[in-house]
């Protein structure tokens, strides 16, 4: 395991220096089958992870290449799910908020999380296998260095100002009335976060709940799921209030409450 970390944290480096290089070009974006955007930072970044994490010989399911059939997937004991560049809309946007996601998923639990912020040259590595969360920055050379070691935070019910983080792009109204619904009398504070650059702030304590009513799919929550997991928080169905599953038929996600420690 402490090899498979080392490379997959390896090859996150590279791929997010080969992001950030793009980054500051005048780069094309194009339209996917489905209409989203893509760029070639997306392409390149998929292309240095799929490479080097195709050596342990675990299956790999990516946001930019074809999904395996259910009835071949729901039969992986293991397997890797990334996002080469989760946040292109805001990677287009020129709004620094963008990542790179990979997880481990093993029997449909992500148990490890790798979350890359190229802009700020850091990364959030943690879950069950590792039974820790830490934190490394790291350089263009692609040397990194170890720079704390997470713990979970102090419970959201015993503030009194709740700090609700979401997208930019989120209906506001919507989110302060389901929070104000939730927690009853606590006061909302609402912050702003693109990618899933949110599940860093949840873990550094710099956010408290994460509410999502929109589309995501799995690849943008799993290290977020693993690493939240690791520091007796969650990733919640809104209506249910169950930790949400992972490899489904349909990758789609429901709406989601994520937090650190309730």
């Amino acid at each position: 395991m402490k090899d498979l970390v080392e490379i997959a944290l390896k090859a996150g480096i590279e791929a997010s220096e080969k992001i950030l290089e793009i980054y500051h070009t005048d780069f094309d974006v194009y339209k996917k089958s489905d209409h989203s955007p893509v760029t070639d930072a997306d392409l390149a970044s998929t292309n240095i992870l799929e490479s080097q994490l195709a050596q342990f010989d675990i299956p790999i399911i990516s946001e930019e290449n074809v999904i395996p059939r259910y009835e071949d997937r729901k039969n992986f004991d293991q397997y890797f799910l990334i996002d080469p560049l989760d946040g292109t809309k805001e990677f287009i946007g020129k709004t620094g908020e963008f990542c790179i996601n990979i997880a481990l998923v093993v029997k449909g639990i992500p148990v490890l999380g790798f979350i890359f912020n190229p802009t700020e040259k850091e990364v959030l590595i943690g879950g069950r296998y590792t039974n820790e969360v830490v934190r490394y920055e790291y350089s263009s050379n692609g040397k990194f260095n170890h720079v704390q070691t997470l713990s979970s935070s102090i419970s959201s019910n015993k503030k009194d100002t709740v700090r609700l983080i979401c997208s930019r792009r989120a209906d506001f109204e919507r989110l302060k009335f389901s929070a104000m619904d939730r927690f009853q009398t606590k006061k909302i504070e609402i912050i702003t976060k693109g990618s899933a650059l949110k599940f860093i702030d949840l873990a550094m304590d710099r956010a408290d709940y994460y509410l999502r009513f929109g589309k995501t799919m799995e690849w943008d929550i799993a290290p977020g799921f693993a690493i939240l997991k690791q520091l007796n928080g969650s990733i919640d169905h809104l209506d249910y209030n169950k930790p949400l599953s992972f490899n489904k038929e349909n990758l789609l996600n429901p709406p989601f409450i994520a937090y650190n420690n309730k």
